[in-house]
């Protein structure tokens, strides 16, 4: 028997990008995932908090912190990868998150 874990949305969309965008594209899943946040302001995510978690990890810069994560990575899949391990890295930080 697989034992069954809880996911959050953000972790649901990360897994699987061609579920919930056209080409599962980096830019795609970054504006789905925050187009979600603006619409849906009461969510079980932890999008607001993770945001400050890593821009904190990324150091002074400007420009948006997702755009600016991307560029450290040489395409889409391994920065959605990274993107995924960063915020189950963050949820693993948060007993009250970790699932």
């Amino acid at each position: 028997m697989i034992p069954l874990r809880l996911v959050d949305f953000v972790q649901c969309v990360l897994q699987r990008p061609q579920i919930y965008t056209a080409h599962g594209t980096y830019d795609e899943v970054v504006a789905f995932i925050e187009g979600y946040h603006v619409g849906h302001q009461r969510t079980q995510t932890q999008r607001v908090e993770f945001g400050a978690w890593l821009q904190a990890r990324l150091g002074e810069g400007q420009g948006r912190w997702l755009v600016r994560f991307r560029q450290g990575f040489s395409n889409d899949s391994t920065a959605l990868s990274g993107l995924a391990d960063a915020y189950n890295a963050f949820l693993q930080q948060r007993p009250d998150l970790a699932s």
